[in-house]
Order: structure tokens, then C-alpha cells, then sequence
């Protein structure tokens, strides 16, 4: 927890002691996952409050996505919490994922626009050498 007081801060500290709290008055579960014939475990419920960790830190790197040049990086972070991240962990943490699954839409659709910029100027510069 002292590293999480130096590097995050104390409002990252009482809100993962809080949902702490939580998980423990609630009974969370462990979450599963079928594949195939067998079930796999995603976390215990005492990996809880790593799981939010990540996911802040997630949060983090989606709202400071200018600082990643490698823009097939910064492609495959979007996709991965919006095809794993946010619908596995809806049910425990829905408002988080719901801004995870905000900035991962808008990566992709800041994306799209600069592909379809470059794609453009890329048509233009074709149509000037003919």
C-alpha cells in the first residue's frame, strides 16, 4: 500500500481500501469464463483490488493515448479492454469500465479519422504524380 500512496496518491489508496470493503461485505465471487468443456478462473476475490489497480492504469494510459506513438499499440490497447477488459469486469466495476469503454471508443474513432487523413493526402499525392 506504500507504493500505491507514492506513486498514486491517497485517493487511489482509500478508494481501493474502500472497494475492499466492499468485496468483503458483498461476498464477491470469482469470475469464470467457459472455454470448451472447462471453466477457467479469472481472479479470486482477493485479486480484486489489483484487478482495479490495472484497471485505473488502463484508464490512465487511454486518457494520456498522445504520449504512444506506436499507433498499432495504442490500437491493440482499445481493443483489448473493450473486448476483454470491459465485459468481464462490467458487473463488478460498471462505472469504470463504462469510461474505460468511453476513451477506448474514442482512440479507435481518433484513429480512424487520422487513417482516413493519411489515406487521403496519400490518394492527393497519386492524383499529382499522374
Amino acid at each position: 500500500m506504500a507504493f500505491l500512496r507514492a506513486n498514486y496518491g491517497l485517493h487511489l489508496l482509500l478508494l481501493i481500501e474502500r472497494m475492499a470493503a466492499l468485496d468483503k461485505k458483498n461476498g464477491l465471487e470469482a469470475d469464470t469464463v467457459k472455454m470448451g468443456n472447462r471453466s477457467q478462473q479469472l481472479f479470486l476475490p482477493q485479486e480484486f483490488d489489483l484487478l482495479l489497480i490495472a484497471l485505473l492504469e488502463r484508464l490512465y494510459d487511454l486518457k494520456t493515448y498522445a504520449r504512444y506513438t506506436d499507433k498499432v499499440f495504442l490500437a491493440n490497447m482499445a481493443h483489448e479492454t473493450l473486448a476483454l477488459d470491459v465485459p468481464i469486469l462490467t458487473k463488478h466495476t460498471p462505472a469504470l469500465c463504462a469510461v474505460l469503454d468511453m476513451h477506448a471508443t474514442f482512440i479507435f474513432k481518433k484513429l480512424a479519422k487520422q487513417l482516413e487523413v493519411t489515406v487521403n493526402q496519400a490518394l492527393e499525392f497519386v492524383k499529382n504524380m499522374q
